[in-house]
């Protein structure tokens, strides 16, 4: 019943509030301080990506537990669990490799564009779960063709 609470009142409840929020802020930036902004935006898509990937965890176990079909609800196993921190540790040596043989600057414009990338592809993401599959093939289309003979297909 909360699932249902969730999915019908508090999402939208969040969609209002960001619109509401961002609205506010282009008419004049100084009525809500800068710090409510981000703790609300934050919130709000906190909330709303949970209710999402809940609604298609609960989908994918319905498909593959009820219905009979094969189940693809992805876990963490204790093998990827041990590796975060081996992978942690490599990003921060590899920043910091970065910083002190580049500078700073670099891996200011590194940030932005992995930002700017993540950016596109959750607004990508965005698109096609508001058309509900109207824009289906333009999402099958590559844009950059990543295959490389001596990895393979990304």
């Amino acid at each position: 019943m909360s699932t249902y609470i969730g999915n019908k009142v508090i999402e939208p409840a969040c969609y209002l509030a960001m619109i509401a929020l961002a609205g506010i802020s282009t008419i004049d930036h100084t009525l809500v301080p800068l710090h409510i902004q981000i703790t609300v935006y934050s919130l709000a898509i906190i909330t709303v990506g949970s209710f999402r990937s809940l609604t298609q965890m609960l989908g994918e176990m319905k498909k593959g537990l009820i219905d009979g079909g094969e189940a693809s609800v992805e876990t963490v196993s204790n093998k990827d669990a041990l590796q975060f921190p081996f992978y942690a540790g490599g990003m921060l040596v590899g920043l910091y490799c970065i910083i002190k043989f580049f500078g700073k600057d670099a891996v200011n414009y590194l940030l932005l564009v992995y930002i700017a990338i993540g950016g596109a592809t959750g607004m990508k993401a965005l698109l096609l779960s508001l058309t509900g599959g109207a824009l289906d093939k333009l999402d099958e289309a590559k844009v950059v063709d990543t295959k490389l003979p001596v990895i393979g297909e990304l």
